[in-house]
């Protein structure tokens, strides 16, 4: 089945099922799929101008801190058709994790884990890295761009800062501190705002208090942190101002990663004000949730719930769970500590 004009897609990552779902984000019928030719596709980011769809292959075995074998590619996928275009091999680059698409400038960005951790730039025509920035971290994993196309902002998972990047000098111009370190970060629509979630998973940290500081991005100084009871995870920011708040519960106090995972209990998403940072709402959601995206009025909210292998459809407008998108059954048959829904991403053709 092809896309028809105006329709809204959801397409999300089965990591273990080696799949990109597509589903119609009004009905949600199931509409296409792709299967990967390698294993653990990742994140996601869409190229609008030429209606594709980048998947990051960050780990072919394991996940962060648990590497067995790292990624090098990145899939390209033709959205209307859903068809597998090519893959590009970003060698001696690898572990690509974040992607951001540079609209204004025409440019595909993504995190690294490699020569120490950065940011590569790929050119959308040619496929090739043309470029590449350090974070200062090897742990980068999280990017966004501001929509001028002149800052970058890395998460650099243990590393106890974020860095900011200078994507016209192709330079990192500051850190910002985070002691305890940072998970999936998010900027405003208007650019004005960055949101930290802290700490990280993956740090000796992580039974810290869990907080959301927000960062002023014309001095890249942080104006505002508060304290939540549950692990934040993913973050992401309404075309409105809403910020949403992925929240991961455990049986007991978490310790390792992989324990994390297997302890997790159902997570909640919180909704808030993007200026007071006040709670608005919050609802219950799956297991681990892990990224989180919305419709282009804002007015739905899309998780991907890692450990269930669901995707929770939220009515933003009422605070409320009005749907959840089942994966495919046969991508839970390989046994594995992450087994389901991973990146995500909604898509108007």
């Amino acid at each position: 089945m092809n896309v028809t004009k105006n329709q809204a897609i959801l397409s999300v990552v089965s990591s273990n099922g080696r799949n990109i779902h597509f589903f119609d984000a009004k009905t949600y019928e199931k509409v296409g799929k792709v299967t990967s030719p390698i294993p653990e596709p990742h994140e996601v980011c869409i190229d609008s101008r030429r209606q594709l769809l980048y998947v990051s292959i960050t780990y072919r075995s394991g996940i962060y801190g648990h590497v067995k074998e790292n990624g090098h590619e990145i899939l390209v996928i033709d959205i209307p058709t859903f068809t597998l275009l090519d893959t590009i091999d970003i060698s001696p680059e690898f572990a690509p994790h974040g992607l951001a698409f540079d609209e204004r400038n025409d440019l595909l960005y993504a995190s690294v884990e490699s020569n120490g951790g950065g940011v590569i730039v790929i050119h959308p025509d040619t496929r090739q890295v043309i470029n590449r920035i350090s974070t200062g971290a090897k742990g980068s994993h999280w990017f966004v761009i501001h929509p001028e196309g002149t800052k970058g902002y890395s998460a650099n998972k243990e590393a106890p800062f974020i860095s900011v990047l200078d994507l016209r000098k192709k330079e990192l111009m500051k850190k910002i501190s985070i002691p305890f370190g940072s998970e999936e970060l998010a900027i405003s629509p208007n650019g004005h705002r960055v949101y930290v979630p802290s700490p990280s998973l993956s740090s000796d940290h992580k039974n810290e208090q869990p907080t959301l500081s927000m960062i002023d991005t014309e001095t890249d100084v942080i104006i505002k942190t508060i304290a939540f009871s549950d692990i934040i995870h993913p973050v992401h920011v309404t075309i409105d101002g809403k910020v949403l708040l992925g929240h991961l519960r455990y049986q007991e106090k978490p310790s390792a990663i992989t324990k994390d995972i297997v302890d997790s209990v159902p997570g909640y998403v919180s909704i808030l004000d993007g200026e007071t940072l006040q709670v608005l709402g919050t609802v219950e959601i799956d297991l681990f949730p892990l990224n989180i995206r919305s419709s282009s009025d804002g007015t739905i909210g899309y998780v991907s719930n890692f450990k269930s292998g669901t995707v929770s459809v939220l009515d933003l407008i009422h605070y409320k769970k009005i749907h959840t998108l089942k994966l495919d059954q046969q991508d839970q048959s390989v046994p594995s500590i992450h087994p389901n829904a991973h990146g995500i991403a909604y898509i108007e053709i």
